[in-house]
């Protein structure tokens, strides 16, 4: 049998390590922005719990799939979401394909605009891109990004 001072010290070292993990399990929540390839990605993710510690976002998107109503429930969701409690900033990569200088200045502005309605008070950017632009962008973040 073990002497009562061992037990206690087997305790002590649990308490111990459930105190560190407490204080640092949020860590990457909030320190590193969580990065989506899609938004599509991010509904998925919506159902964890700890999504409420996210303070920054990036993701993303077709000019379409930035399109608020009834067939685009995804980007719905998202924008709308009560579990954002901590989000501060959202980055948006649009992905305009064939357009005039002047129509993809409007869609970003757009764009931007609405996500700023869903999420008053959030630092929001929107930046288009081209196909070899996005891959570029992804490979400079997946050294900074947690990817869920």
């Amino acid at each position: 049998m073990s002497k009562p001072e061992e037990h206690l010290a087997r305790w002590n070292l649990l308490r111990v390590c459930r105190q560190v993990y407490v204080e640092t399990a949020m860590i990457a929540y909030t320190t590193i922005p969580f990065c989506f390839v899609a938004i599509a990605d991010i509904s998925r993710y919506l159902r964890t719990c700890r999504l409420q510690h996210v303070r920054e976002i990036h993701f993303g998107a077709l000019s379409s799939e930035m399109r608020i109503g009834p067939r685009n429930n995804v980007c719905t969701r998202f924008l709308s979401s009560s579990k954002l409690k901590a989000l501060q900033k959202v980055k948006i990569t649009l992905y305009l394909f064939a357009r005039s200088p002047a129509e993809e200045v409007a869609v970003v502005a757009r764009v931007k605009a609405m996500v700023e309605a869903y999420l008053p008070g959030k630092e929001v950017e929107v930046c288009k891109a081209s196909t070899t632009e996005h891959d570029a962008y992804w490979e400079r973040l997946n050294t900074r990004c947690v990817y869920a």
